[in-house]
């Protein structure tokens, strides 16, 4: 049975800025909910008991022993801290992530009140975010529920110039970690794009399994490469394969034409026209489209999984050519962002992606 996970989006979003780390999840094995909150204009108050409200009703969908984990974006980690201080089956709840979290509150929610009071009273949500109204909250630390965090440093955003210290353009280092933390890393990202990273979805992954980011299973995978194996490839056939996983397992692809594979390689799985194929001697594989050129290569996990998404996007066509009602125009919308993921991951070109995508906008 596949973990459940529930996504929390941040301030001023909806749970669309959720979808990249939806599907890189879904790609491990977990089935992701999502979660709509009004977290903008109304108070933070409003949307705490939204939350906790749909968060009883899914709490009451599982298993006996079932429990599910949840994943917070900026705002939306700081609801979760909140929640699990007011929920009574917390034995229910796995283990938590928080991402780009402002913890100790938001120095820009300060600045915005600083040039203008009017800016805070209809934005509802920054005034509650002002450092001084987090601190008031004294948030509980639910010792039942291991929490870790991740939080960004490439201040390449426009508001970030007004924050001093490591941040990511929103929230400040120092304010995503908190005492009470059972892990802690920091990644090269900004707080826009942190939670959209495969490699962040992976890191989750890690800490869900093993209560922390670089789990040991993790560590022991990045030291598989030392300068022997570099040397020569003929004393560890399965190096590539193994270099690739190391590297995150998507290697940077050009499209170039092959001539099937006939001899070195081996057919591990086809869908029409779509060929999945693993290297007899280095055990690395690549993605094959029906006219034989190479759209992806890396790991065989890697691959993997990117195969089965095309699969999945090529029985979402079979819909094509149904009358197209409400429920199929939800179809066809899903196909769409699919189709996107493929394209950010140059699994598809960007003209394939538009020519799909024109077709399916003729539809709706």
């Amino acid at each position: 049975m596949k973990s459940k996970v529930v996504l929390v989006h941040g301030y001023n979003k909806t749970s669309k800025d959720m979808l990249p780390l939806k599907y890189n999840l879904e790609i491990l094995n977990y089935e992701v909910l999502l979660i709509n909150l009004p977290l903008t204009v109304e108070k933070l108050d409003c949307s705490i008991e939204l939350f906790k409200k749909r968060m009883e009703d899914i709490l009451k969908t599982l298993g006996k022993n079932e429990k599910i984990h949840l994943v917070g974006h900026s705002t939306g980690g700081l609801l979760i801290r909140i929640l699990l201080s007011k929920l009574q089956n917390i034995d229910k709840i796995g283990r938590c992530v928080l991402i780009a979290t402002p913890n100790k509150g938001s120095k820009l929610a300060d600045t915005a009140g600083g040039i203008s009071q009017e800016i805070v009273k209809f934005f509802k949500v920054l005034k509650d975010l002002q450092m001084e109204n987090i601190k008031e909250r004294k948030i509980k630390n639910m010792s039942q529920v291991e929490i870790g965090a991740i939080a960004g440093n490439k201040n390449n955003l426009m508001l970030g110039s007004l924050l001093d210290g490591e941040n990511d353009g929103r929230v400040r280092v120092n304010s995503v970690r908190y005492d009470g933390l059972t892990d802690f890393i920091v990644l090269q990202y900004n707080h826009k794009e942190i939670h959209h990273k495969f490699e962040t979805a992976r890191l989750i992954d890690n800490y869900f399994n093993t209560g922390k980011f670089k789990a040991e299973e993790y560590e022991k995978k990045e030291q598989i490469i030392n300068k022997d194996d570099l040397m020569s490839v003929r004393d560890n056939s399965k190096f590539i394969g193994q270099f690739c996983e190391v590297l995150g397992g998507n290697m940077l692809n050009w499209d170039i034409s092959t001539s099937g594979g006939k001899v070195f390689w081996k057919d591990s799985t086809e869908y029409n026209g779509w060929r999945l194929q693993q290297n007899k001697v280095t055990g690395h594989c690549r993605i094959l489209n029906p006219k034989d050129y190479r759209k992806a290569w890396g790991s065989p996990k890697a691959m993997e999984k990117a195969i089965n998404e095309i699969i999945q996007i090529q029985n979402y066509h079979q819909i094509n050519n149904k009358f197209i009602n409400n429920k199929n125009k939800e179809e066809l919308l899903k196909i769409l962002e699919k189709l996107d993921e493929l394209r950010i991951k140059e699994i598809i070109t960007e003209e394939e992606f538009n020519k799909k995508k024109n077709n399916i906008l003729s539809r709706i």
